[in-house]
């Protein structure tokens, strides 16, 4: 199991795309999902 964290916003119509590293083409995964909204005061 590997652990890959990614930065990537969810546009206006509610789709996320997630784009994997190259090595992981054509191979079947499990995916776990957890996120965490981003806001102003967690950048600064």
């Amino acid at each position: 199991m590997q652990s890959l964290t990614l930065h990537t916003r969810v546009g206006k119509d509610g789709i996320l795309k997630l784009e994997m590293p190259i090595d992981m083409t054509d191979t079947e995964l499990e995916i776990v999902l957890v996120f965490t909204p981003i806001t102003e005061s967690a950048i600064s």
